[in-house]
């Protein structure tokens, strides 16, 4: 008893929150039919003085009244919903409704019964699969919640919008995660629904536990990856985001201090990646060869080409050739590094006097033995009262310890 006790409490809180989110959507419910209601569908306490028992219009009341009271249907609506049943004997919602009221009343079976039946009733009724997908996720029943899913993606044109909260509520608790993974698969809505776990700080390892059937290396993928990553950096943890980093890039932890030197477009998503900039201040694109090619126009301040370092205490040296036209007076680029997330910076060399024969560069500087678990490494266009368009080619980039 205490089992099922607890069973129709938690079917009964994913219902409401299934009924709010919806109804909060503006979910159309229903179609007006005569012409007395359609003169007054916007006025519904009016067709009732009219015509009290009109069903299109009870079932909208009622639908109102599920959200001012948070998903509870009040006990007095309820002869008004039988009438109407009795006046419309095909119509699905009054099925959906008593749902509610058997959810209420802790029996989840007969809930089930009367949602199967209004889906019946109407196939694209939303609410009444919405209510059955929380209940086949709650008793991890997989085909049915498949099933489920996969007609509400069709049915709803912005089905994102109404299924990754709820899913994502579903999967952030480790007793019904592993059935919203079940039954979402591979379907790219799972990328949605880890990318707003990901907004939500849900710890990382269950992230990754949840993400094992999401391709590896996709757009979508690197979206939630990026925010996860992004949000344990601005919490300071920017050594456990570079393991991690290493675990979903497949980056082993005595690789080279900096990754994609030569801009060739390696797989794996920021911070830990090349951010290039692609308009606006300036331009920085891969080049032949393994180079970068960077043009800034001088006017706004802004970085070019960043990437995140989880470099250990000691002296380092960057070194590059540079090549191309940045006289560097007034307007110029140059090369920071400083720490994560927003600290001094701890060095910098601009670009200056760089002309069509190539020549080295190089930059020195220390991470400090504390405060400093990550740097930003960035490539930044630095602007001056008058603007001058500065272009330049880098490449053989690296970046190793002091005296290797």
């Amino acid at each position: 008893m205490a089992e099922s006790g607890r069973r129709a409490r938690g079917a009964l809180w994913w219902l409401k929150l299934l009924v709010l989110a919806a109804v909060a959507l503006a979910v159309a419910w229903l179609a007006v039919q005569t012409s007395t209601v359609r003169a007054f569908r916007n006025q519904p306490a009016r067709v009732l003085l009219i015509d009290p028992g009109n069903p299109d219009t009870v079932f909208r009341v009622a639908s109102e009244q599920l959200l001012r009271n948070r998903g509870q249907l009040p006990a007095a609506v309820e002869p008004q919903i039988a009438e109407a049943a009795r006046r419309e004997p095909l119509a699905a919602e009054p099925f959906l409704f008593f749902a509610m009221r058997a959810l209420e009343q802790g029996d989840i079976s007969r809930a089930e019964q009367l949602l199967t039946e209004a889906r019946r009733r109407n196939p694209r009724l939303r609410l009444a699969r919405l209510a059955l997908l929380g209940t086949y996720l709650q008793t991890s029943r997989i085909p049915e919640a498949s099933n489920e899913i996969a007609v509400l993606v069709r049915l709803v044109p912005r089905s994102s919008e109404l299924l990754v909260p709820e899913l994502s509520r579903l999967a952030a608790q480790p007793q019904s995660a592993d059935a919203v993974v079940a039954a979402v698969g591979s379907d790219p809505l799972m990328a949605h629904v880890l990318a707003q776990l990901a907004r939500q700080n849900v710890d990382p390892d269950h992230l990754l536990r949840l993400a094992r059937r999401q391709p590896r290396g996709s757009a979508d993928a690197s979206g939630w990856q990026g925010i996860m990553l992004d949000g344990l950096v601005r919490q300071g943890q920017v050594r456990r985001a570079q393991q991690l980093w290493q675990r979903l890039v497949g980056v082993s932890a005595e690789s080279a201090l900096l990754y994609d030197p030569r801009f060739e477009g390696r797989p794996g998503p920021m911070p830990f990646n090349w951010t290039l900039s692609s308009s606006g201040p300036g331009v920085a694109e891969p080049a032949p060869g393994g180079a970068l090619d960077v043009e800034y126009f001088g006017r706004d301040s802004a970085p070019l080409a960043s990437q995140l370092l989880a470099l250990r205490p000691g002296r380092y040296r960057l070194a590059m050739r540079v090549e191309g036209d940045a006289k560097g007076d007034g307007s110029r680029i140059e090369w920071q590094v400083s720490c994560a997330p927003s600290g001094p910076p701890l060095a910098s060399v601009p670009l200056r006097d760089v002309s069509y024969n190539p020549r080295d560069l190089h930059m020195d500087f220390t991470v400090p033995a504390s405060g400093c678990e990550g740097q930003w490494l960035r490539l930044q266009g630095v602007a001056a009262e008058f603007p001058a368009t500065q272009s330049s080619r880098i490449s053989e980039l690296s970046l190793r310890r002091a005296g290797e």
